[in-house]
């Protein structure tokens, strides 16, 4: 699928507030997670180290354990979302690679006349 310049920004805001969301709801779970099995150590056994070791019934994953690996994935998930945006959706291959000013008019331009960017003329054109 071709993205024109124009719409490439639109489309980066939207897939940016769905990663970043995800993000949250990943990190918020895991903290969940681990705060419900810390709890459930300290004031369900008033041990903290009980949180570890107690079983809490059928089909109860450890918290610990799943909501750790949640809150990291997230945060790092948070922290790669720009740079996955930018890499995920690309603008077509013409026109300037910074603005997205179309420099598809058949002339081969030296610099961008919308930003300033040198070196167009070796873009593929």
């Amino acid at each position: 699928m071709v993205i024109r310049p124009e719409g490439v920004h639109g489309i980066r805001a939207a897939v940016l507030g769905c990663l970043r969301l995800l993000a949250v709801a990943l990190v918020g779970l895991g903290v969940y997670l681990v705060g419900a099995r810390v709890a459930f150590g300290v004031l369900g056994r008033g041990d903290v180290t009980e949180a570890w070791r107690v079983w809490q019934g059928v089909g109860e994953g450890h918290g610990v354990f799943r909501g750790l690996p949640m809150i990291g994935v997230g945060i790092a998930l948070g922290l790669a979302s720009r740079r996955i945006v930018w890499w995920a959706v690309r603008p077509a291959e013409t026109g300037c690679p910074a603005c997205g000013f179309d420099t598809d008019a058949g002339e081969r331009l030296e610099r961008c006349p919308e930003c300033g960017l040198r070196g167009l003329g070796d873009q593929p054109g």
